[in-house]
């Protein structure tokens, strides 16, 4: 009996290598392994935990991180890792001004759109705790990113969609996408996942995976999930 056969029966645990095998993280290993992605493009960047996830998954070129109101993690993190840049700019359709809604500490719920009735009920985030400041926006086809085999991953709390549109010509050059999409819209902005599938198969992405986000308070319905595509014939 091997070390991690005892290990099981002792506590009940399945020991395993991480990452483990149907997870978001092992499909993106494999993802971006077979692909031969040279750039990630991380479109709603946060605290950096795609960053660190990529790292993790052995992924060790450069990484373009936006958010217009980092964590401050997402700084720290960046100025460690020589590959790694941060954009304070959010990514949409058109560049210009917009306002990013806020809400304090829970930097991952800032958006470009309200929240709806659902992000309140599910989790508290209501008007009442927004604050609000202007930002600038990029479309991501003006921008200089060096590379020729792009993950775009976008986590923009309803502005996804708006992300890949304003990447015109550089969608060319995207072999691997990661986004968060809605079954249910926490923002006023948020794109469907079902929309948001026949869009990107027009563009030529084939969906690749599905990986639960957020469950609805019955812990049945889903919320949002993360999604993967690749592009037809990358891999």
């Amino acid at each position: 009996m091997g070390v991690r056969d005892r290990i099981g029966d002792l506590t009940g645990l399945t020991v395993t290598r991480w990452p483990m095998p149907g997870t978001l993280p092992h499909h993106l290993r494999r993802l971006v392994a077979h692909a031969r992605v040279d750039h990630v493009v991380d479109v709603g960047a946060h605290s950096g935990d795609f960053g660190i996830l990529m790292r993790g998954i052995g992924y060790d070129g450069p990484i373009t991180s936006y958010d217009p109101a980092p964590d401050p993690q997402l700084i720290e993190r960046a100025e460690s890792d020589r590959a790694w840049r941060v954009r304070r700019v959010a990514c949409g359709e058109r560049d210009g001004e917009a306002t990013l809604y806020r809400f304090g500490e829970a930097h991952a719920f800032n958006s470009l759109s309200l929240p709806t009735t659902l992000n309140a009920t599910r989790f508290g985030k209501c008007l009442s705790d927004i604050d609000h400041r202007e930002v600038l926006i990029v479309r991501l086809d003006d921008e200089e990113l060096l590379g020729e085999r792009f993950l775009l991953k976008t986590d923009a709390q309803g502005g996804d969609m708006a992300a890949v549109r304003g990447a015109g010509a550089l969608l060319s050059r995207v072999v691997v996408l990661q986004m968060e999409l809605a079954v249910q819209p926490l923002y006023e902005s948020s794109t469907l996942i079902g929309d948001a599938i026949g869009e990107l198969a027009e563009l030529g992405f084939i969906a690749t995976g599905f990986f639960p986000v957020a469950r609805d308070l019955d812990g049945f319905r889903l919320i949002e999930c993360d999604c993967t595509f690749v592009r037809s014939g990358a891999l």
